[in-house]
């Protein structure tokens, strides 16, 4: 999913996929209209949601502090190889409500913010401080959400904790010194069986699972990581599930041996489980830059070719892997950037193709519509725009102002 940010034609803007489950009023919206709740996904399968980023890592991805290449990285500051959980949740300072809306293992720890002024605690049983976290980094006046609480203008947290997670009995929230609330947690700790993972024909992968919590009236939801370097370090593919199964799709996958995580937690209590396989070499991804579409040159203009490309396994693919040709002229040259003279190519349009291959033998390609003239103010004759065309045997375009006029 992190592998489209900066490729228009692959992103896809909207609500974080916790928050829409909790307010079903929210829909899908362009980030310039609610930048506060806004992430964003490949756009090729729209039932992807459940892997949205939010505002929060969209911050990190602008910032430099989140590698958009592999959805990796931490926020800023030093990242430990530790075992512990990642707490994150909301509070309004206006009604002094509070929200826990996730608990999920982690195996890398960092140091917080102390100007956030804002601490997650954690207790044992005995009531003991097994450790204490500075937030990562609070989102003031972004909306929290969660089930039983009604936080609509406070403060989202997260933080890490280096502490064994099977001794945590409670976590407290501390603002500014104080202790604002707690949450306990709840007598047993959910139950869920080795997962099974299933490749399709199209490369998804089908998660299935079986989990159960022995308190009653517990609604449990689950979470799904994958690894690609033996299980050292995980990344999400979906979130916040409340069924147990899902189907990762290709476009989010790279190919080889995965790691795939199942987390099913009851709120505060998890349980993890793992399963093994294997996915086919994932399709490369490439757009151009430059020039934009139906653009036009003329005379010895020079016209500069751009694209960015990148791969799942990969990640960005340099230069050497990107050629260029026109459907009329051929080869143009091999290069994230290559350049051509309007008087060296033929007059009128042209398609121009530009092809990438990742390590693994995949392709993919864009394309861009260009008009060459011999002389500035030639115009095209008319195309098809819009589902109807000018057809010549109709039409007869006049050039008047530099512009065509169709006239019968």
């Amino acid at each position: 999913m992190q592998q489209t940010l900066g490729i228009p034609d692959r992103e896809v803007w909207g609500v974080d996929e916790n928050t829409f489950d909790l307010d079903e009023d929210l829909a899908v919206s362009a980030p310039h209209d609610v930048y506060a709740l806004m992430g964003y996904c490949d756009n090729r399968d729209d039932s992807l949601q459940g892997t949205w980023i939010t505002k929060w890592d969209v911050d990190r991805l602008r910032e430099g502090r989140l590698d958009p290449a592999t959805g990796g990285g931490a926020p800023g500051g030093t990242v430990f190889e530790t075992d512990g959980i990642y707490v994150a949740g909301g509070w309004d300072p206006a009604s002094d409500r509070s929200v826990l809306t996730q608990v999920l293992p982690t195996n890398q720890t960092q140091p917080g913010e102390p100007d956030s002024g804002i601490q997650v605690k954690a207790y044992a049983a005995d009531g003991s401080v097994l450790g204490t976290a500075w937030a990562l980094r609070p989102d003031s006046g972004a909306s929290a959400h969660g089930e039983g609480a009604d936080v609509q203008s406070g403060i989202k947290f997260a933080a890490t904790l280096a502490v064994d997670p099977t001794q945590v009995a409670k976590l407290g929230l501390v603002v500014r010194g104080s202790e604002v609330d707690a949450w306990s947690a709840s007598a047993n700790t959910p139950v869920v069986a080795q997962p099974r993972a299933t490749v399709n024909p199209d490369g998804s992968v089908k998660v299935s699972w079986a989990a159960t919590d022995a308190d009653a009236g517990t609604n449990l939801r689950h979470t799904v990581f994958v690894s690609t370097d033996g299980g050292a370090h995980f990344i999400p593919a979906a979130i916040g599930i409340k069924t147990p199964d899902t189907v990762l799709h290709a476009g989010a996958l790279p190919g080889g041996d995965l790691v795939i995580r199942v987390v099913s937690s009851d709120g505060m209590r998890f349980a993890v489980a793992e399963t093994t396989t294997r996915t086919p070499n994932a399709t490369p991804h490439v757009a151009i830059t430059a020039p934009g579409n139906e653009q036009r040159f003329s005379a010895a203009q020079r016209i500069t070719f751009k694209a960015v490309a990148n791969d799942l396994e990969d990640g960005n693919l340099d230069g050497s892997r990107v050629l260029w040709a026109s459907d009329r002229h051929g080869n143009l040259g091999t290069g994230d950037e290559v350049a051509a003279r309007a008087d060296q190519l033929a007059e009128g349009w042209h398609t121009v193709t530009a092809r990438v291959t990742d390590s693994g033998g995949a392709e993919a390609t864009a394309t861009v519509r260009i008009f060459i003239a011999r002389v500035p103010g030639v115009d095209p004759p008319p195309v098809e725009k819009y589902g109807w065309a000018a057809s010549p045997a109709r039409f007869l375009p006049m050039a008047q102002c530099r512009r065509v006029v169709p006239s019968r």
